[in-house]
């Protein structure tokens, strides 16, 4: 997995350092020297990428860095390529808040909800995921308004599901009230289930 930095610089060392892990105090570093200049590497845009393979969209999405947003920072293309290694039915895009006054998700699909679909069909692609579900609180209704109307013109099965969570965002909660809206999205005509607990 390639390492990214927060900003341009020159690496130092490489060596054990103190952290702030009361586990493991000193763990190994990299010394960045900061440059000052803030000048990210170019990553080459791909134009069309229902041309690429899955494997190659495993691949860019491997040497771009990205890596899931929890403590662990878990890899993204390391959860793809393993998807890819078993079919799976379902692909779940979690557009909701993990707490009740966060709006992170809710804003980006209200601003850039076409881009979010075309994310949705790329990490589609790239697991190979026979379906995918985008799911919101039904509390949004901006935000899902947005979706519905990236969604109007999609010609890939993919569907929102408005979903009705309790506050605290807990992943087995919202697979499985996903999965229970997705049998009422299995006509094509489908595409913003309301409330469902």
């Amino acid at each position: 997995m390639p390492v990214h930095a927060p900003t341009s610089g020159v690496i130092t060392s490489i060596e054990n350092s103190i952290v702030a892990d009361h586990s493991q105090p000193q763990q190994l570093c990299i010394n960045l020297a900061v440059d000052g200049h803030d000048e990210a590497q170019q990553l080459e845009p791909q134009s069309n990428y229902s041309l690429l393979s899955r494997v190659d969209i495993v691949s860019l999405i491997r040497d771009a860095g990205v890596i899931g947003m929890g403590g662990a920072g878990f890899p993204a293309a390391d959860k793809l390529r393993l998807c890819g290694e078993s079919a799976i039915e379902f692909l779940i895009i979690n557009a909701a808040e993990c707490e009740p006054y966060i709006t992170a998700d809710e804003a980006l699909l209200r601003e850039r909800a076409e881009k979010v679909v075309v994310g949705a069909e790329i990490l589609k692609l790239a697991s190979a995921a026979r379906r995918c579900i985008i799911a919101i609180e039904d509390t949004k209704p901006d935000a899902i308004g947005a979706l519905k109307q990236a969604l109007q013109n999609e010609m890939n099965p993919i569907r929102a599901a408005s979903l009705y969570l309790y506050p605290a965002n807990i992943p087995p909660v919202l697979r499985d009230s996903s999965l229970n809206v997705s049998r009422a999205l299995r006509s094509p005509q489908a595409s913003i289930q309301p409330r469902m607990a």
